[in-house]
């Protein structure tokens, strides 16, 4: 696992896991204390425990993902990029079921999140607004 933080950017490369999960959404936490983004941690979290997870859970075999976040102009960028191509969809849940809501949440929270087909994979990227960032951009 590998992690950079520069400026207003984290970059961490990892193999998911479980185990690497926790750590990730430690170091995530602790990004945006340090860049006064705090107020937006549990929608990014969940962002990124429900990004992961899915590269856990659909990506066979190789399950690298490479995790970044990035803040400008009163926005939080998050993106995960992994090996595969297989692209997701966010449907209704089956409310009756303990998993399967990951990226209609996702959804809810950036309406507009995206995926980037990639030569090596794909990206799923979605943006959420940093009232913290906006005050400062002014």
């Amino acid at each position: 696992m590998t992690s950079v933080a520069k400026s207003q950017e984290f970059v961490e490369t990892l193999t998911v896991t479980p185990h690497a999960l926790r750590g990730v959404r430690k170091g995530v936490a602790k990004y945006l204390v340090d860049t006064d983004m705090e107020t937006i941690t549990d929608e990014v979290l969940l962002i990124v425990t429900e990004l992961l997870t899915n590269v856990y859970k659909h990506v066979p075999r190789n399950q690298v993902a490479e995790l970044r976040i990035a803040s400008s102009g009163g926005v939080c960028q998050v993106s995960v990029s992994d090996r595969s191509q297989v692209i997701p969809s966010a449907s209704e849940p089956d409310w009756d079921s303990s998993s399967g809501r990951g990226l209609f949440l996702v959804a809810e929270i950036d309406p507009a999140w995206k995926i980037t087909i990639t030569g090596t994979g794909k990206c799923i990227s979605c943006t959420v607004p940093a009232p913290s960032l906006s005050a400062v951009a002014r």
